[in-house]
Parts: C-alpha cells; structure tokens; sequence
C-alpha cells in the first residue's frame, strides 16, 4: 500500500483526488483544509461511494495506524482500478508538520484538544 508523508502531501498536487478523514469523536481539533470527514464505521453506506468518483483517494484518521489502512485496504480491494494512499501518521504528524511550516494549511484548529508532550502535538482525548 502506498504511503504519503505530510511534507509530501503539502506539495505533491493530485489529479481527480480526495482527501477521506476517516476520524469519527477524534475529529474536532483541527483537520486538512478540503478532506472530506467521514468516520470508518460508514465504509459501506459513505466512504465507498464518495470515493467512486476519484481516481486517486489518500485516507487517514489520527494516527494512520487502524482505522486509516483498513479503510485503504478495503478501497483498495474494492476499487484495484484507483489510487490509494496512506498519509503516513495520520493527522497528527500532518498537525505537527503544518504547525511548523504552513499553519494555513489547518482548518478549524482547535488547540484546546492538543497537549504539547515530547516535543510534538498529540491528542488529548486518546
């Protein structure tokens, strides 16, 4: 399965794409200006049927380690004709990244569910 960093994504432009946030309670706070958010467990009846109509769908949820490859996984099975990508460490290495380099590039910020710890962002509510 193919994988994008946020770096990556931040620069590399995408011909008929879309950006599926796949989050569900985790998914105030902040997110990617333009993804489209709906949560995992509407595989079926939302993100499958969002996604027919791209040629290039990149998936993610917070960390990019459960809910985001498992929904990839599935696209990619169900649609071997498209794209798929993973943004690696889902958004909160996407909230880092952008935090300390393009902090436009976050919609709906919301610091009060951030805590500083370790020398990165990570959520609050984990």
């Amino acid at each position: 399965m193919k994988s994008i960093s946020a770096a990556e994504l931040l620069v590399t432009s995408f011909v008929n794409s879309v950006i599926i946030d796949v989050r569900s309670d985790d998914f105030v706070g902040g997110n990617i200006p333009g993804a489209v958010n709906i949560p995992s467990s509407q595989y079926e009846e939302g993100i499958k049927l969002y996604a027919e109509s791209y040629s290039t769908v990149i998936v993610h949820c917070l960390y990019s380690q459960v809910r985001g490859p498992t929904i990839a996984k599935k696209l990619a099975y169900d649609y071997p004709d498209k794209e798929v990508i993973i943004l690696r460490g889902g958004f909160t290495d996407y909230l880092n990244f952008a935090l300390s380099s393009s902090p436009q590039k976050i919609a709906n910020l919301d610091m009060s569910y951030w805590h500083f710890q370790d020398g990165k962002y990570e959520y609050k509510y984990d």
